[in-house]
């Protein structure tokens, strides 16, 4: 009987812990989401499979769903919140993704991201473009990621201007890593973003915690943030 009741005991609280990672990742996806970390990486999402970003900030919230197109092909489609003032959608956006080689295999990648931004008026608020670029290191346990681009904004008059960063993600332990990125646009002063990242399913559910502002005085973007990328593999 003492096993049983052992037993029983363990299945409550394992059904308790999925019934929790769940209940946090709706918890996120219905409040945020999109790429927490401002420079990418050349990864897409898994060939006939979906992924799901998202993450709560302190100057504002995503939520970012994408679909493994084909094999190269990354599509997403995403919605902004103004988590700084009263919470009420504030962007949405549609992006392209394309990456025609494979990281882990090859141990670098490049690709192509486009993408545009728009009000909740549908008046353009962003047009870009930009080549991010990753490479392995220390023994594949980190990655070096590199961008570049280029961003038109709307508004009353149009601007453009030069985007790039770099960030890397060192491997601390099995499940843990350090993120750590600088950017900035054209020759102003940049801007930084650092935390931690953890493997809470191994390749299906990952935590980041972040923080960053700019280095010039009055930049708090882009705050605290809090996120979840639910990544399943291949599902049809």
């Amino acid at each position: 009987m003492q096993f049983i009741e052992r037993f029983n005991f363990t299945l409550t609280i394992i059904r308790f812990g999925i019934i929790f990672l769940v209940g946090l990742l709706i918890f996120f996806a219905n409040k945020a989401a999109a790429q927490q970390m401002v420079v990418d990486d050349a990864e897409i999402t898994t060939h006939r499979s979906f992924q799901i970003e998202s993450w709560y900030g302190t100057i504002e919230s995503w939520m970012l769903p994408a679909v493994g197109v084909t094999s190269y092909l990354e599509v997403a489609a995403g919605l902004g919140f103004d988590s700084d003032n009263t919470f009420s959608p504030d962007l949405w956006m549609l992006e392209a993704k394309v990456v025609p080689g494979d990281l882990e295999d090859d141990g670098s990648a490049w690709g192509i991201v486009t993408g545009v931004m728009w009000d909740m008026d549908r008046e353009m608020d962003e047009l870009y473009a930009y080549i991010p670029y990753s490479r392995m290191m220390l023994n594949d346990s980190s990655v070096l990621h590199l961008n570049a681009g280029w961003a038109m904004f709307g508004g009353d008059e149009t601007e453009h201007a030069l985007i790039y960063g770099i960030r890397a993600d060192i491997g601390l332990y099995d499940r843990i890593s350090v993120l750590s990125e600088l950017f900035t646009e054209n020759v102003e002063t940049p801007s930084f973003q650092a935390g931690l990242r953890f493997e809470l399913i191994d390749g299906l559910l990952e935590m980041d915690v972040t923080y960053g502002q700019g280095f010039q005085s009055g930049i708090d973007d882009p705050g605290l943030n809090i996120g979840l990328a639910f990544t399943p593999d291949r599902m049809w």
